[in-house]
């Protein structure tokens, strides 16, 4: 699901979306998963659940990176939540999910750093709380 309030539904193939995310709209748009993808219990049924990166190119200079979390409900996958923002201009590392939290390793650029050299490493953990993803824990 992707758009506001996380309510529009996309369907991937090969793990890549393009077109409109709106009903009636001409603008597609381009929506990709990265080839990471943590696995692990996050809701605590004993049972391993996924979480996601996707990458959203609106074709102009920015590149937004949000985080799902996905729940195995027997056997079919059920987002949870909204997707959250993970920021723009930013570089990805490894996902895991341990002790029912997400764990992203993320660059993400600092004041003193060019927009487009991020420098600093950050390992960043998020939860789901009442069905939303929220930031957890910072580690550096």
């Amino acid at each position: 699901r992707w758009g506001e309030g996380g309510r529009y539904p996309i369907q991937f193939r090969d793990g890549k979306f393009r077109g409109p995310l709106e009903l009636g709209s001409i603008e597609d748009v381009r929506i990709s998963m990265l080839d990471r993808i943590g696995r692990g219990d996050l809701d605590g049924d004993g049972i391993e659940d996924a979480a996601v990166v996707l990458v959203h190119d609106p074709g102009g200079t920015a590149t937004y990176y949000v985080l799902l979390a996905v729940i195995n409900q027997s056997g079919t996958p059920d987002q949870r939540g909204d997707a959250l923002p993970l920021g723009v201009k930013i570089q990805v590392g490894a996902i895991s999910i341990e002790e029912g939290k997400i764990f992203v390793e993320v660059v993400r650029p600092s004041s003193a750093d060019p927009s487009a050299a991020p420098a600093r490493r950050i390992k960043e953990s998020y939860k789901l709380v009442a069905g939303r993803l929220e930031r957890a824990d910072f580690f550096r």
